[in-house]
C-alpha cells in the first residue's frame, strides 16, 4: 500500500482532488512528528534560577510545549512557579497543530465517500466524518488556549478532541467490518487504538488520585502514544484510501 503512495511523484497519480486531499494528510502527519520531536528536543525549563532542565519525555505533557510563559521548577514538589513571557518556546507546537489540523480535514471529508454501498454505512460514515471534523477543531482549540493562561479551556479542548475522535475512529471501524473489500485488520488497528486511549485515561485519573511525585508517571508517555496513535490511524487509513481513489480511467 505504501508503495503505491510513493507514486505521487508522478504527476498522473494527483489527477483527483481526492489523491491530493490523501497526500496532504500524510505530509502534514509526518510534519506534525519532526516539529512535536524539535520542540521536545529545544524546549527547557529554569531549575533555581539558574539552571536549564530539558523536556523530560516521560515527565512532561504535550501541553507543556504550548505554554506561553516561562516557568521555574521548584526542587522535590516539581511544582512549576510562572515568572515571564516566552517569545518562541510554543510556536513548533501550535505550528505543528495547525498544520495537522488542516491536513486532516479534507481526509474526514474523503474516507466517507468509500463507504456509500448501502443507506446504514452511508449514515455512519457521515456522523463518523462529522466527528472527526469537530474533534480536529477542537485540536486546534489546544494550541489557541496555552495549558498554563487558559487552562480550562485547554483541558475541555483536549478532552473533547480524544472523545469525538475516539467516537469518530469506533465508527469508522464499524463501517469497516461492514465493508468486505475493507480489510478487518484496518477495523482492529481502530478499536486497538480506542482501547489504548481508554486505557490512558484510566491510568490519569487513577495517578491524580493518589497524592504520589514521580517523574516516571505513565501519564504523559500515554498522551504522546495516544496522540501519534491518532495519527497513525490517519495515515494507514489514508495508504487505503489512496489505493481506491486513483485518477479515472481512460
Amino acid at each position: 500500500m505504501v508503495k503505491k503512495m510513493v507514486k505521487f511523484l508522478n504527476i498522473n497519480e494527483l489527477k483527483t482532488i481526492r489523491r491530493i486531499g490523501c497526500l496532504g494528510a500524510v505530509i502534514g502527519a509526518i510534519i506534525f512528528i519532526i516539529l512535536t520531536i524539535l520542540a521536545m528536543l529545544t524546549s527547557s525549563y529554569l531549575f533555581l534560577l539558574m539552571y536549564r532542565i530539558p523536556y523530560n519525555f516521560l515527565y512532561d505533557y504535550f501541553s507543556d510545549l504550548g505554554r506561553a510563559l516561562e516557568y521555574i521548577i521548584i526542587p522535590i514538589t516539581q511544582i512549576p512557579i510562572k515568572i515571564v513571557p516566552l517569545a518562541h518556546d510554543s510556536i513548533l507546537w501550535d505550528v505543528a497543530i495547525i498544520i495537522v489540523a488542516i491536513s486532516f480535514f479534507p481526509f474526514w471529508i474523503i474516507i466517507q465517500t468509500l463507504f456509500r454501498d448501502n443507506k446504514k454505512m452511508k449514515i455512519i460514515s457521515i456522523i463518523g466524518s462529522i466527528l472527526g471534523v469537530i474533534s480536529t477543531l477542537f485540536f486546534i482549540a489546544v494550541a489557541v488556549f496555552p495549558v498554563d493562561i487558559k487552562g480550562k479551556e485547554h483541558l475541555i479542548s483536549g478532552d473533547a478532541f480524544f472523545i469525538l475522535v475516539s467516537a469518530a475512529i469506533l465508527l469508522y471501524s464499524l463501517d469497516i467490518f461492514l465493508r468486505p473489500e475493507y480489510y478487518n485488520k484496518y477495523a482492529i488497528l481502530g478499536v486497538a487504538i480506542v482501547i489504548f486511549i481508554a486505557f490512558f485515561y484510566i491510568v490519569s485519573i487513577f495517578f491524580s488520585a493518589m497524592i504520589i511525585i514521580s517523574i516516571t508517571r505513565p501519564n504523559p508517555l500515554l498522551q504522546k502514544l495516544s496522540v501519534y496513535s491518532i495519527i497513525l490511524w490517519v495515515v494507514v487509513q489514508t495508504c487505503r484510501v489512496w489505493s481506491e481513489v486513483g485518477p479515472p480511467k481512460t
